[in-house]
């Protein structure tokens, strides 16, 4: 099976983290077994890393893509390819050390194509928690539908 590397992406302060988390949350609810290796934390802005078991695959979740060094950015891809995930999931901003991290993880591992999926962003508060929802429901459609083969994938 193709692996992918899916990349929450945008500007510094547009709710990658929170974006990430809804992920997370969403995959929790569905009730996908997993195991937690960093967070969740508490508070508004917790960071979580994670990996889920979805059809037999593993699927790692992080939060921290564009809050930490670039170093333990880097660090946290090679952990998930090492714990054989099939698709890795965290946040770059739109330049930057650590989207030039996503993108020689892909370079290096050829296995892993990159998908850039960037959320939908608001200035308006109360909007901000429907457009995450939102942006979380379509990765986790994407990554049900891709571990089930409902798409051709690329040789």
């Amino acid at each position: 099976m193709q692996k992918l590397i899916i990349t929450c992406n945008n500007n510094a302060h547009t709710g990658k983290t929170t974006a990430l988390r809804g992920v997370y949350e969403l995959l929790k609810e569905k009730g996908y077994e997993h195991k937690d290796i960093a967070g969740p934390g508490m508070g508004p802005n917790y960071d979580v890393k994670a990996i889920f078991t979805i059809n037999g695959m593993h699927v790692g979740v992080e939060t921290m893509g564009d809050n930490t060094s670039s170093d333990v950015h880097q660090e946290s891809l090679k952990d998930f390819m090492q714990s054989d995930c099939v698709i890795i999931i965290t946040a770059t901003r739109l330049r930057g050390e650590t989207r030039a991290n996503v993108r020689e993880f892909y370079q290096e591992h050829d296995e892993y194509l990159p998908i850039w999926m960037k959320h939908d962003y608001t200035l308006e508060e109360r909007l901000q928690p429907i457009l995450n929802r939102r942006y979380a429901e379509r990765v986790v459609r994407f990554v049900e539908e891709w571990l089930c083969g409902a798409y051709q994938q690329p040789k």
